[in-house]
Order: structure tokens, then C-alpha cells, then sequence
């Protein structure tokens, strides 16, 4: 309690709980709100959870939102509510702040308060025999991140993934979600691909845990394009050869320019669409979220050389089109096309069919994969 300031909030909810929320604290550089749940006569909060507060990409748009972390409650006070008091006052309290939350969140549990499904686990598993048989484009020199590379690895991430869903806009001041070495996990290994004292590209490589084989993994591989994402692929082949891999795993998606390199060498891509859980987000305010996102959806509609009807962003709004806010959340971010939503038992008219299909087309064209780097995951 004493890393975070007094309360902001502390509010009696009932006769024997207290809700409370305390800031001034970032967790590995993005500012954080610690909500917790007391009851009476018990020394300890019942239940909490930490708000991250960032920017995610709805497309080339990214709006402020709030990501749930930790929600936890100790066991001797488990099945008691406590978890749906805490959830229910703590987005009521966000309502004030952001038009949308996001979380990654366990099957069954949730969706109770709004939240949707909304993104797809996806990775890349490359075979090495696939890399050393493609052709060479090697350049530059690969060598170990040094301190003062990461503004420049996160600047090459903001131009890669600029118009990415799901994306986090990564702040150059004070992002910094690198795993640190801790006395049972070694933390990651970094490298960094430079050319005429220019950064590149790069690769997060999980390390190994001690005593523990947890395989193959790039956790994270950005290039600045085609050669440089050669280079990346050949170096991490050849580090995983050396440990006698066949294969390594690079958590990328496939769309981007690392992903059609790789599809290009030979590589299956694996996705997991969940029904429910996983990557997740509810709208908290959905006129506020749709005014926000209005360059999205104008950009959207250039690309699809439509004109919509003066009236369409009103009735996106307020409900009269797609009243189903999760079902929204999944076309904004692309997880869904307007086809799939129409799978889904959404009705559109025939006279908003060219609308729908510029706005929602899904993930491809106008609107990247929408994909959540590991590092962002909260």
C-alpha cells in the first residue's frame, strides 16, 4: 500500500463493505489504479484488481482506455460476491473516465459484466530447416539491446503497427514491459538488428527458466521491412539450431511484415478463436466511443469508396444499428466482419449493406489482423 498515494476514492458501499482506489504508481511504466473491496472487522482487502490506463488502436484511431489486471480475491473469502461488487463499482467508477474497458479474462466470468470477446490468439511456428533453405538477404549487424535502444525499438513498433487493432499505443516516455530478470526467471533476451548505426528491427526471445524447458518462443520480433525481417528470422534459426530446435515459435501476426516473411519461407500460423474469455472488452460509453472513432470509420469509408447515408454514425451511436454492444466491439476492432455478424444473427438492411461492409470488412484491406503483443497483455 505505501507504493501508491492516499485514497482517491473510499466510498461505504453497504452496512459492511467499503470500496477504495488509490493511484500514483505505474506498473512497469504505465500508470496504474490499485481498486480494492473491505469489509468490516477484516484487516486485509477482500478482493482487488489493478486498472492499467493506456491507449489502444481501434484501427489508425486509438482512444484512452482502462485494462483490468490481478482481479483477485484470497480463498477464505471466495464465493462470497465479492469479485461482482468489486467489478460492478469499479466500472461504474471507470464510466467517468474512459469509453471502454479492456482485460484479459478466464471463460465464464466476464461476459457477466459486458465483457465480449474480441480477439484471437495467434502465432507463428517456423520451421528452421524452412529458413536456412531461404534465400539469404542478410545485412547489417545483430547485437544485444544497450541501454538508450529502447525509444527507438518502441518508435519502430508505433510505425509498424499504426493502424493494427488491439494494438497498444506505446508511449516512447515511460513504456517499458520488458520481464525484468527475477531469482526464478531470467527475464528476456533482447537483440537488435542495426544497420549504418540505425535500429531496424528487433526479437524479445523468451529466455529458459532454470531447470524448466518452456521451448522455443521470439516473444516479440519487429521489422522495419522484408530484408530486415530475413535477417531476424536467420538469426533466431540459428540460435535455436545450436540448442538442436527443429522449429521456434514467433509470436507475431501473420499479416505483418514478419508474418508474410514467414508464410513466405514456410510456417503454419495458429490461431484459437474462443467463445468466451481471452482477449476481451465491454463499451462503457458507446456515443462517447463512436465520436471518438469517427476518423476510424471515415478512414474506413474512403478506403471503401462509400458515401454513407448523413444519418449512419447517429444511428451507429445510439443503437438503431447493431444494438448489440459486443457485437459492435467485435466489428470496430475487426475481430469480426459485418458477414460474420450477419452469421451471428445481426439484421442488416440492403440500404446499409455498402455502409456495413466499409465500416466492419474484417481483417483485411482497410483494417490489419487485430492482435495483442504479449508484452501488452495485463
Amino acid at each position: 500500500m505505501a507504493e501508491f498515494g492516499p485514497a482517491e476514492v473510499d466510498v461505504q458501499l453497504t452496512c459492511e463493505l467499503r470500496y477504495s482506489e488509490h493511484t500514483g504508481r505505474a506498473v512497469r511504466g504505465v500508470p496504474a489504479r490499485v481498486v480494492r473491496l473491505w469489509r468490516d472487522g477484516v484487516d486485509e482487502d477482500v478482493s482487488q484488481a489493478t486498472l492499467l490506463s493506456f491507449d489502444i488502436r481501434f484501427g489508425e484511431t486509438a482512444v484512452a482506455t482502462e485494462g483490468y489486471q490481478g482481479v483477485q480475491t484470497p480463498p477464505e473469502h471466495r464465493q462470497q460476491g465479492y469479485v461482482r461488487r468489486l467489478m460492478e463499482e469499479s466500472l461504474r467508477r471507470a464510466r467517468e473516465r474512459v469509453d471502454v474497458a479492456f482485460l484479459f479474462g478466464i471463460e465464464r466470468l466476464y461476459g457477466k459484466f459486458g465483457f465480449a470477446t474480441c480477439l484471437a490468439a495467434e502465432h507463428l511456428v517456423v520451421p528452421i530447416r524452412r529458413v536456412e533453405q531461404a534465400e539469404s538477404l542478410r545485412r547489417g549487424n545483430i547485437r544485444p539491446m544497450r541501454e538508450g535502444d529502447l525509444p527507438e525499438m518502441l518508435d519502430l513498433y508505433n510505425v509498424q503497427h499504426g493502424g493494427r487493432p488491439w494494438t497498444v499505443r506505446r508511449d516512447v516516455n515511460c513504456w517499458d514491459r520488458l520481464p525484468k530478470p527475477e531469482i526464478w526467471q531470467p527475464g528476456v533476451d533482447v537483440r537488435v538488428l542495426e544497420e549504418d548505426s540505425r535500429l531496424c528491427g528487433y526479437m524479445v526471445v523468451r529466455a529458459g527458466s532454470y531447470g524448466w524447458d518452456r521451448g522455443a518462443a521470439v516473444l516479440e520480433m519487429t521489422a522495419k521491412d522484408v530484408s530486415a525481417a530475413r535477417a531476424l528470422l536467420a538469426a533466431a534459426a540459428a540460435r535455436y539450431w545450436e540448442q538442436r530446435c527443429s522449429e521456434f515459435e514467433v509470436y507475431e501476426p501473420a499479416d505483418s511484415v514478419v508474418g508474410r516473411v514467414a508464410r513466405q519461407m514456410g510456417c503454419d500460423v495458429r490461431a484459437t478463436y474462443k467463445p468466451d474469455g481471452g482477449g476481451m472488452a465491454a463499451i462503457l460509453n458507446r456515443q462517447s466511443l463512436v465520436e471518438r472513432l469517427m476518423p476510424e470509420l471515415a478512414r474506413r469509408v474512403r478506403a471503401g469508396r462509400v458515401e454513407p447515408p448523413a444519418s449512419a454514425l447517429d444511428a451507429l451511436a445510439t443503437g438503431k444499428l447493431c444494438p448489440d454492444d459486443g457485437m459492435l466491439l467485435r466489428l470496430l476492432l475487426g475481430y469480426w466482419s459485418w458477414v460474420d455478424a450477419q452469421a451471428a444473427g445481426l439484421e442488416v438492411a440492403s440500404g446499409w449493406r455498402d455502409t456495413f461492409a466499409a465500416w466492419f470488412p474484417g481483417a483485411c484491406g482497410a483494417l490489419p489482423s487485430p492482435y495483442a503483443h504479449r508484452f501488452d497483455h495485463y
